[in-house]
């Protein structure tokens, strides 16, 4: 995720809008899966972070973690 245009494609598939194109992974040209941690996770009110990983890379969804 590099600007404020990735994470918009990211959060677009994460909500299904349909109307714009996934973000793709850069090491295999997959749609990225959208990960949302908190960064507390024992705090409702802690903010949370969005990413977009890509399952079939090394890495994966254990890259996720902040």
């Amino acid at each position: 995720m590099d600007d404020g245009d990735s994470l918009e494609r990211i959060l677009a598939a994460a909500i299904r809008d349909r109307d714009r194109e996934p973000e793709l992974c850069p090491g295999c040209l997959r749609p990225l899966r959208v990960v949302v941690v908190a960064e507390n996770p024992g705090d409702a009110t802690s903010p949370v972070i969005v990413r977009g990983v890509c399952p079939a890379c090394p890495g994966g969804l254990g890259a996720a973690a902040p």
